[in-house]
């Protein structure tokens, strides 16, 4: 008993020796000797000696297959710089085993089946040794030669997609070999993608081709500081880059001035070569630079049949009558494989089906034409199309003036422009003749809109015709309720677009539900005298690229100084979404400069919440991040704040207009076209913020009731016909300018102290304008509110009158509120004995941007944010 007992315990030692032996790979060993191995089960690694690196299997994303790769240790996202087996992944990690076998590094599992191999041919096989350095640099060496030594084969002369400092990319002059820096398939296929970077043979440049074949993009020649096509890289004081040309090779190096600074380049599957550096404070990485600058000058980047639109996300689609090949591709932002026929019955020969139909085309407009298009001659759009449709390999043409350009086999390169870019073409796309595309309605043809023109009108009609039976009935005390029904006809108008210039704007139904997702809760601040208020500017983007949204003001949106709507219409509806566009669009890409050699410049804008998603990089004052920013020409912003310097690429979403006393708020500074006139007013570092904007349609409520009365005792009689209002309408014109709203009532306009309720401002006490009239009321000063102008045109017991009749108008109670009615024959003087008014339930005041820097000793002003709400009639 005692010797079973003794020889299971011996058994158990020895086990955990041999397996510690291998442990000890993963707690610290750099290197994989003749001796021992990486085992895949057991998930070892080694790690470089300084802790930079780490070698070991792992899976890409969700991906089910393994590989041996090399990754940051000290980076919390799992970042891989290098892979060995990028072609064939592991099938049976369970079996896996990275060792050394004959002098050379090898890969193998279950029946040690070769997977990956160093390759080489070694006159020593007992004495190698593998060692990963703190370069990321895999080194097989003589275990006899220093750790130092670039050994007979190393990691760096074979990269996967990223180029670490101190490796090289590099041309053999002997051998003719090019190194390249090759991207993945996919972010979970490690696989040679089809991007490709390598050195210029014939210059000191570099260059990005598509399938090792189609040049899309070059550095420009290196000229001993920079590359001439790059001129970024001039203000990058991370990097020092090193040309060689020798008689052996040509290569390019470079090596970091702050060697504990993390950067890299990628070769990204995007197609773009991207320079990045890790971010310990947001643990991401930080885009320094992107090359080509916009991701659709990257070759063929949708695949066959897709169209690249730059200002789209994402950026690739399928031509109508098409889909994703590979969906789940796709849905990895792999867009290589491009797109099929969603149905393809397409027929050869006369390009009819069995049926007798023939195949089609499917117009695609504003688009910049494919390469490697064929001329043919056609006298007509007719003819080329006949030209394309007897050729069963020809799928799309073009016919513009007297050049007929087809083309045969797959469509590549395809780029979806602007509205605004002149150079747009349109292609005919070759379609099947079932395809629903063409059969919901005919080339060439428009559906009829008469009839649809024709109901609407009816419709119209019918409306205004029960609308005036209501009024009229409603109506009977006074024949001139026409006026007050104009009054307030436009506030029920949900959907309408607001045309009137009085500062008063309209919310759809639509829209406000999507701005309080539903009046959720989430978006609720508070509730006022006329129901809840919600916060609009908390979703996500609700005034678009460059649109600011601001709480404290009406319309909550507004574009950025030099920016105007891009769909002004949609903007009318309250549809913000669309965002904003440059007024002058002249921005230059490479140097920041005009044809005239004036820099493009940046325009200050304070106190909001920066966006989401800037880019870190290094400079060391605002004017540097500013050069940064302006060199790159996708940078459209920057920030600088003590020693960080933000920068955003590509539109700029979700910026919101933050209150004076908010202490969160920062400035951005966004990038305009020299010849901006926001610019040439005024200097780049000023803005006046656009001051908020308060209002309540119980305020609007009272001055309609005022304008009444100015209306009516200025005509001296009661009933009268709509053309005596019409010319009586000329009493309510706001001095100084003309309300052209087309309503036929003047909103928010005090008509006796000939102010704005939108702009007024007591100086003294910051009272809005319901404030002040109350203030002088309970002092008994009413008439103070009278403006000097019309004293000689009003009667001072009218005007007491009126103040009166507007103050009961916003009682806070709505039961104390007089009924429109009622307010008609208070003003008509049939009432002479009129209610006592309450303190309204508005008095705040108004938070007033100043552009003065000057300390003032009067107490801060209040913001205060309301909703605007329907009326409802009683």
């Amino acid at each position: 008993m005692i010797t079973k007992n003794t020889s299971c315990l011996m058994f158990c030692v020895l086990f955990f020796l041999c397996f510690s032996v291998n442990l000890n790979l993963s707690e610290g060993a750099d290197s994989i000797t003749a001796n021992q191995s990486l085992s895949g089960v057991l998930n070892q690694t080694i790690v470089s000696a300084g802790r930079t690196f780490e070698l070991g299997f792992f899976t890409p994303g969700n991906s089910a297959n393994y590989y041996v790769g090399i990754w940051y240790t000290n980076v919390s996202q799992r970042t891989i710089v290098w892979v060995a087996n990028r072609e064939k992944p592991i099938s049976d990690i369970s079996s896996a085993e990275l060792k050394i076998l004959d002098g050379n590094l090898v890969l193998v599992e279950k029946s040690k089946d070769l997977i990956w191999s160093t390759n080489i041919s070694s006159t020593t096989s007992n004495s190698v040794v593998a060692t990963l350095n703190d370069y990321g640099n895999l080194v097989l060496r003589d275990e006899s030669e220093p750790r130092t030594s670039e050994g007979f084969w190393q990691s760096f002369d074979h990269p996967a997609d990223t180029w670490l400092p101190g490796a090289k990319i590099s041309y053999d002059k002997r051998t003719s070999k090019k190194q390249l820096l090759i991207s993945w398939r996919n972010s979970e296929n490690p696989a040679p993608g089809l991007f490709s970077l390598e050195l210029d043979p014939n210059g000191s440049q570099y260059i990005i081709r598509w399938n090792r074949t189609e040049q899309y993009w070059a550095s420009g020649a290196w000229n001993g500081y920079i590359f001439s096509l790059v001129p970024e890289i001039s203000l990058n004081y991370i990097y020092n880059f090193s040309y060689v040309d020798n008689i052996n090779e040509t290569y390019f190096t470079y090596s970091l001035f702050k060697p504990t600074f993390i950067s890299r380049f990628v070769m990204d599957v995007s197609g773009q070569l991207k320079q990045t550096s890790w971010s310990e404070s947001s643990e991401g990485w930080n885009l320094l630079l992107s090359q080509p600058r916009q991701q659709c000058e990257v070759y063929a980047y949708c695949g066959a049949f897709g169209t690249c639109n730059q200002n789209s996300w994402p950026f690739c689609k399928c031509l109508p009558g098409f889909k994703p090949k590979l969906e789940n591709d796709w849905n990895l932002t792999d867009y290589s494989g491009g797109c099929v026929r969603e149905i393809d019955l397409l027929q050869c020969g006369n390009g009819s089906t069995s049926s007798g139909r023939k195949d089609k085309f499917l117009q695609n407009p504003q688009v910049s034409l494919p390469v490697n298009p064929q001329n043919v001659t056609a006298g007509s759009a007719g003819e080329c199309e006949s030209v394309c449709l007897n050729n069963c390999s020809c799928t799309g043409y073009s016919y513009n003036g007297n050049t007929c350009l087809v083309w045969i086999g797959e469509i590549m390169n395809l780029q979806q422009l602007p509205e605004n870019d002149g150079s747009g073409r349109t292609i005919n796309v070759r379609l099947a003749a079932s395809a629903p595309q063409l059969s919901s309605k005919k080339k060439n043809e428009w559906v009829p809109v008469g009839a649809i023109v024709g109901s609407v009108a009816v419709v119209t009609m019918l409306l205004a015709i029960v609308g005036v039976v209501i009024w009229r009935r409603r109506s009977h005390i006074l024949g001139t309720a026409k006026a007050v029904k104009r009054s307030s006809v436009a506030y029920l108008e949900f959907g309408r677009d607001n045309k009137n210039d009085t500062g008063v704007p309209f919310c759809s139904w639509k829209s406000i539900l999507a701005a309080t997702e539903n009046f959720s809760d989430v978006h609720k601040i508070g509730r006022g005298g006329f129901g809840l208020v919600y916060k609009q500017c908390e979703v996500y983007a609700y005034c678009g690229a460059f649109g600011t949204c601001n709480q404290n003001s009406l319309p909550f949106c507004n574009c950025l100084p030099g920016f105007k709507p891009k769909l002004e219409n949609d903007w009318n509806l309250t549809d913000y979404s669309g965002g904003c566009v440059r007024e002058i669009d002249l921005l230059q890409c490479g140097n920041g400069r005009t044809s005239s050699g004036r820099k493009d410049k940046f325009l200050r804008n304070p106190q909001v919440s920066l966006p989401e998603n800037p880019q870190t990089v290094m400079a060391g004052s605002a004017g540097e991040c500013e050069s940064v920013c302006l060199n790159n020409c996708s940078c459209t912003g920057y920030s600088y704040d003590g020693n960080a310097c933000l920068v955003w690429i590509g539109e700029i979403m979700n910026l919101q207009q933050l209150s004076e006393n908010d202490g969160s708020g920062r400035t951005i500074n966004v990038r305009l076209a020299a010849s901006a006139p926001q610019l040439a007013s005024k200097k780049k570092n000023e803005w006046v913020p656009v001051g908020a904007i308060v209002g309540s349609v119980a305020v609007v409520t009272m001055l309609l009731a005022i304008v009444g009365v100015v209306i009516w005792r200025r005509r001296r009689h009661i009933l009268g016909t709509a053309k005596a209002v019409k010319r009586s309408s000329v009493a309510y014109l706001e001095f100084g300018r003309d309300n052209k709203n087309d309503t036929g009532v003047p909103f928010c306009s005090w008509k006796i102290s000939g102010k704005r309720n939108t702009g007024f401002y007591q100086s003294t006490e910051a009272l809005n304008l319901l404030g002040y009239a109350w203030r002088l009321w309970s002092e008994n000063k009413a008439l103070d509110l009278l403006d000097p102008m019309m004293l000689e045109f009003c009667e001072k017991s009218e005007v007491v009158n009126c103040i009166n009749v507007g103050l009961l108008c916003v009682e806070e109670d709505p039961i104390d509120r007089p009924t429109m009615s009622n307010v008609v024959l208070m003003l008509s003087g049939e009432m002479t004995v009129l209610p006592v008014p309450k303190q309204p339930a508005f008095l705040m005041k108004k938070r007033v941007f100043r552009t003065s820097s000057s300390t003032s000793n009067k107490p801060d002003s209040i913001s205060n944010e309301l909703t605007m709400s329907v009326p409802q009639g009683r």
